[in-house]
């Protein structure tokens, strides 16, 4: 059984209840937080994107190397790297597959872009174009 929210009327419009939460308290700061997570002297580094037909940018990235298993029908797995970096959304708001990431000197070609729609994106990532 799903319960009714409570409203309250006024001629016949609805209005809606106070909050539940008063002033300021309750707040979160996603953009600041954003900030303290990709900050380059913590967790984060410094890397130069490419977006096709535009100037390149530095943004900071949190870069992951770890290897996956491919493994085959029957065939014992084999390891394979998988690079991928997460960044702020708003530093590749419009990242496409092809877009070049230049980390810790090594140029990266952009396969696949997954935003979360929390303000952070991953970039799939491959050293082949």
């Amino acid at each position: 059984m799903t319960q009714a929210v409570p409203q309250s009327r006024e001629e016949g419009r609805l209005k809606p209840l106070p909050s539940l939460f008063k002033g300021d308290a309750m707040a979160i700061d996603f953009a600041s937080d954003l900030d303290t997570i990709f900050d380059t002297d913590e967790h984060a580094q410094t890397a130069i994107y490419i977006r096709q037909g535009y100037a390149s940018a530095q943004i900071p990235v949190i870069f992951d190397n770890e290897y996956s298993t491919a493994e085959g029908i029957g065939e014992p797995g084999m390891g394979v790297p998988s690079p991928q970096v997460l960044c702020k959304t708003a530093d590749v708001p419009s990242a496409s597959h092809g877009d070049t990431l230049l980390v810790g000197g090594i140029t990266y070609y952009v396969q696949e872009v997954r935003p979360d729609g929390t303000g952070i994106t991953t970039l799939i990532l491959s050293r082949d174009a």
